[in-house]
């Protein structure tokens, strides 16, 4: 009885609430502003896309004579700005207030135009000394990106810097003149360890890819081998609560660079 009562109890709220019990999502605003090349000054034309976190695009142009855009989003949502023929300057995340009434947002995009070793993104994708990727989202940022600019050729290095490995024994089963199998016991190095990681890196991301349908020659993936000791990545903080009290920590590490060919 006490549970059927709290479940009516909860259904006569959210009505009441308009279902804002679960959804934090606000009214519709108008995003509007200029699309204007950084160093320049100078404004352009182009398709904007506005993407949520569900990857829901929000389409807008901005007009050749001022770069003058608007563009209807929602409050309280998030969203990745991508550009035609462009990157967003600094960061292309944008985070909109909840808002209860209609409001007008003036935003002017500041934009690079895409060229050689251009700089697109820079993610942590990989736990240190590990090859599983913990972000996929990374991922569905660079299809929206590639979505928009189909021609654009993508290089992506991987690095080894965040993590390290201690030397280590290693059986491997070689063959002798008479072609008789032997086992040998070598020594397995930190950089060889960190090669054999990227190479393992590499694949996951490969087929993170191939689950967006997104193929990319052999060649597009550089490994960035650094034999670094783990001591000399660590930092210092203080304590929170004791003063001239410290603790090393590691801080967190980018390991993936997707840059323009």
């Amino acid at each position: 009885m006490k549970i059927r009562l709290l479940l009516l109890f909860v259904m006569f709220a959210v009505l009441l609430s308009g279902g804002e019990l679960f959804s934090q999502k606000g009214v519709e605003i108008l995003y509007q502003g200029k699309t204007i090349i950084q160093s320049t000054g100078k404004a352009v034309g182009t398709t904007i896309r506005f993407i949520n976190a569900g990857g829901k695009p929000v389409v807008s142009k901005s007009n050749s004579i001022d770069g003058q855009y608007q563009s209807v989003l929602s409050s309280g949502v998030s969203y990745y700005i991508f550009v035609k023929d462009y990157v967003v300057s600094g960061s292309n995340f944008i985070d909109i207030p909840h808002y209860s009434k209609y409001e007008e947002i003036d935003y002017d995009i500041y934009l690079k135009p895409i060229e050689s070793n251009l700089e697109l993104f820079n993610f942590k994708m990989f736990e240190p000394n590990d090859s599983v990727i913990v972000n996929s989202d990374n991922i569905k940022i660079l299809k929206d990106f590639m979505d928009l600019n189909p021609n654009a050729k993508i290089e992506i290095e991987v690095s080894s810097y965040d993590s390290w490995f201690s030397n280590a024994k290693k059986t491997i089963i070689t063959k002798d003149k008479k072609g008789k199998s032997k086992n040998n016991t070598i020594t397995y190095s930190s950089k060889d360890q960190l090669s054999d990681l990227l190479d393992h890196r590499i694949n996951s991301i490969k087929n993170e890819l191939r689950k967006y349908k997104i193929y990319l020659k052999e060649n597009a993936y550089k490994k960035n081998l650094q034999v670094v000791d783990e001591k000399k990545k660590l930092k210092k903080r203080e304590i929170p609560g004791k003063k001239k009290k410290y603790e090393t920590y590691l801080p967190e590490i980018e390991n993936v660079i997707i840059r323009v060919a």
